[in-house]
C-alpha cells in the first residue's frame, strides 16, 4: 500500500468512483490523490470476492481490514491465539501476570492489540479450554502435599530482619481438611519432619501420599 494512508471518507468515495465507472485519472483528480495512491486500493478492492457495491456496504473496520491488511509486526488474531498455550503455561508461575505477558507481547509486537483486547481475547481461550468434571474422592483415600509458591517471611524481634520460610500444605481431598506449616527450606529434613507433623496431626496414614 501506499505510505500515505486514505481516510475512509475518500475509501468509500473511490468504491462509488469505480462503481461509476470513472477513470484511474479522474478518481486521483476528484480525490485528490496520487494516481499510484488510486492504483494500489484499486489493485486491492478489484482482487477481493465481494463487488464494489458489496464492499461499500461493509464497515469501516472491515472494510479496513481488507485494504490494510496485518503488517508483519502485528499478528493476526489467529496467530494471536497461537501464543496463548505457552502464555497459559507461564500464567501459572509465581509473579507471572496478564499484565507482564501483554507488556512483553507488545515489546514484541508493538502495534499489537492494546491490553483490553489483549485480556478479552485470552480469556475467551481460556474459558474454551475449561473441561467440566467432577473427580470422586474417597475417605483417607489419599493425601494431596506440596510447598506453596509463595515464600512467607518471620520478622527477627531484635532487629526486624525479614527471614524466608517455606509453607507446606497437606490437603485431604475428600473433606478439604487443610494442614499447613512453616520450615525454613524445602530440603529432605524440612520435608519429612513437615510431613511426619501433617500425619501425627490427622492421626493416620491415607493409602497414597500425592505430590499435587
Amino acid at each position: 500500500m501506499a505510505n500515505k494512508i486514505v481516510t475512509m471518507n475518500k475509501l468509500k468515495k473511490m468504491l462509488r468512483l469505480l462503481i461509476e465507472g470513472k477513470s484511474k485519472r479522474s478518481i486521483s483528480r476528484i480525490l485528490n490523490t496520487s494516481r499510484k495512491t488510486v492504483d494500489k486500493y484499486q489493485s486491492v478492492l478489484a482482487q477481493h470476492p465481494l463487488s464494489y457495491k458489496e464492499l461499500l456496504g461493509l464497515s469501516d473496520k472491515e472494510l479496513y481490514s481488507i485494504v490494510l491488511p496485518p503488517s508483519p509486526e502485528k499478528p493476526t488474531h489467529q496467530e494471536l491465539y497461537g501464543m496463548f498455550p505457552s502464555y497459559e503455561q507461564e500464567l501459572q508461575k509465581v509473579g507471572v501476570t496478564k499484565l507482564f505477558l501483554w507488556e512483553r507481547y507488545k515489546g514484541e509486537y508493538p502495534d499489537g492489540v492494546q491490553y483490553s483486547q489483549f485480556c478479552d481475547h485470552f480469556n475467551r481461550y481460556l474459558k474454551s479450554q475449561q473441561l467440566s468434571g467432577i473427580l470422586e474422592h474417597k475417605a483417607a483415600d489419599k493425601l494431596m502435599i506440596d510447598f506453596a509458591g509463595k515464600k512467607l517471611y518471620l520478622t527477627d524481634a531484635d532487629t526486624g530482619e525479614l527471614i524466608a520460610v517455606e509453607f507446606f500444605v497437606g490437603i485431604l481431598p475428600c473433606s478439604g481438611y487443610t494442614y499447613a506449616r512453616a520450615c525454613f527450606s524445602q530440603k529432605s529434613e524440612d520435608f519429612l519432619g513437615c510431613l511426619s507433623h501433617c500425619l501425627s496431626t490427622l492421626g493416620g496414614v491415607p493409602q497414597a501420599m500425592v505430590l499435587a
